[in-house]
């Protein structure tokens, strides 16, 4: 994703059509700030510019789309519906996103399936786990395993798995933690200070580089090129600009449309 310098350029950007800056112009209705420029929240703001993201198949900004149309609403404020419900659209947005890439769509798909047909919140619960490297939607493959929602009931693997993705939970709060105590039998160990705390993070990452990597190589063109940004940036992974520029020409290959225009920006550079 390119950095705007400020809210004036990142406004030109996404009004010249550029999708990275829509969705972040609509982040920024949705919380009514964004590049040092206090907004008015509105969720009908952010829906237009989220929308116009998500037609060129951002993937978060799909998301986002997907959940507007179940709930009727955009940003935190519930009390402001100015959609009409329209659940086969949202679902059709959420879908769409998670083939893109967004383990939370793939998560969202699974809380939507888990009351309507069991057996898919269980599969889009592994997949959102599994190839996206999401440690919520492991707790929920967890739980699916535990009371055989969708699977074959077994609660020692149930156990075993939300007890996984407890240990890269950062955030747990003793409240939820007695919870999960007595609702699965298991013992929760709360982080207990700062150390344990970005120990717990530094797991989550791991597991999520790990997904990214899985499916970087099995041919995934956001795979690959978030990959890539990773190698440039150095997140989770020593810098290396060999493997990010190898990255980034594959997911140009596959399609990928910010990997075509970051290779068309370089090959732009080099010709000056």
């Amino acid at each position: 994703m390119k950095i705007y310098r400020d809210f004036d350029a990142l406004f030109e950007a996404a009004d010249a059509g550029d999708a990275d800056a829509q969705y972040e112009l609509a982040l920024g209705h949705m919380t009514g700030y964004c590049k040092g420029q206090v907004l008015t929240p509105s969720g009908a703001a952010a829906f237009g510019w989220m929308l116009k993201a998500a037609e060129q198949e951002h993937a978060a900004a799909m998301e986002n789309i997907g959940r507007a149309y179940l709930s009727g609403f955009m940003g935190p404020n519930a009390g402001e519906r100015f959609l009409t419900v329209n659940r086969e659209e949202g679902l059709s947005w959420l879908q769409k996103a998670a083939v893109a890439g967004a383990a939370g769509a793939c998560r969202e798909l699974g809380l939507y399936y888990r009351y309507d047909a069991p057996h898919k919140a269980a599969e889009y619960f592994y997949k959102a786990a599994y190839y996206f490297g999401d440690t919520l939607a492991l707790r929920y493959y967890g739980q699916s395993l535990y009371h055989g929602d969708g699977v074959a009931a077994d609660k020692d693997a149930g156990r075993k798995v939300i007890c996984s993705a407890l240990s890269m939970d950062a955030d747990l709060t003793a409240a939820e933690a007695q919870e999960l105590e007595q609702e699965y039998g298991i013992t929760v160990t709360i982080p207990a200070d700062d150390a344990a705390r970005q120990e717990c993070r530094q797991r989550a990452d791991d597991y999520y580089l790990t997904a990214l990597k899985r499916r970087a190589e099995a041919g995934d063109p956001a795979g690959q090129y978030e990959l890539a940004l990773r190698y440039y940036l150095g997140r989770g992974t020593a810098p290396d600009m060999t493997a990010a520029r190898a990255w980034l020409e594959r997911a140009a290959e596959g399609g990928h449309d910010a990997a075509i225009r970051q290779m068309a920006a370089q090959a732009a550079q080099t010709r000056h």
